[in-house]
C-alpha cells in the first residue's frame, strides 16, 4: 500500500471489521471494537520500509469465545455473545474479504470513505474522556484524517495519538 496519508487506517480497519461482524458493535478511537461497553477486539498496525517499498501488517485480535477475566477491571466481550454458533474460522471468513477490499479502498482514497461509518459507531462521541497527558474534555467525533476531536475548556483540539480513558458523566455515575 502506498496511500498519501496513513492517518485513520486503524479506524478504517475497525469500520470494516465491525461491518463484517455485527451491527451492534461500536468503535473506540483509535483501535478498539466494543460490544456492550466492553472490548471485543483490538487492532494493531505496523509499517516497515524496505528500499522503496512500504509494507503493512494489520493485526486484529477478536475474542471469539468467553475466557477467564480474572484480574481485569472490565471483563471482555466475546463474539459468541452476538453470534452463538461462530468459531474463529467463521469469524475470519466474515472479516477477511471485506477487510482486503477496504484496505484497497483506503489505499486509493484514505480515511474519507470511512468517516461517516465511523461516526455512526463512535463509542466515545459525546462522552467525557481523559487523555494520557492529563487533558480532559468531551469527545466530539473524528476529522477527515481520523484525528479525535476533543472539546476542552479552551477550545476544540485534534488528538492524533493518546491513550484514552472514559469516565462517566455525572448523570451516568448516579444512574440517571
Amino acid at each position: 500500500m502506498a496511500p498519501r496519508y496513513w492517518s485513520g487506517l486503524s479506524l478504517a480497519v475497525g469500520v470494516s471489521i465491525a461491518r463484517s461482524l455485527h451491527d451492534r458493535l461500536r468503535l473506540k478511537w483509535p483501535n478498539d471494537i466494543w460490544f456492550d461497553e466492553r472490548k471485543l477486539a483490538g487492532i494493531l498496525i505496523e509499517t516497515a520500509s524496505i528500499g522503496d517499498s512500504r509494507y503493512l501488517v494489520v493485526g486484529v485480535g477478536v475474542n471469539v469465545a468467553p475466557h477467564d477475566a480474572e484480574g481485569l477491571a472490565t471483563p471482555p466481550a466475546w463474539l459468541q455473545e452476538l453470534l452463538p454458533e461462530i468459531d474463529a474460522a467463521g469469524a475470519l471468513a466474515r472479516i477477511a474479504p471485506a477487510l482486503v477490499r477496504d484496505l484497497m479502498l483506503f489505499a486509493a482514497q484514505g480515511f474519507a470513505p470511512f468517516q461517516t461509518a465511523f461516526g455512526l459507531r463512535d463509542a466515545l462521541a459525546g462522552r467525557a474522556i481523559t487523555l494520557s497527558d492529563g487533558r480532559s474534555g468531551t469527545a466530539a467525533g473524528v476529522d477527515g484524517n481520523g484525528a479525535l476531536q476533543v472539546h476542552t475548556e479552551g477550545a476544540m483540539q485534534s488528538v492524533t495519538s493518546a491513550e484514552i480513558s472514559v469516565r462517566p458523566s455525572p448523570s451516568q455515575a448516579t444512574g440517571d
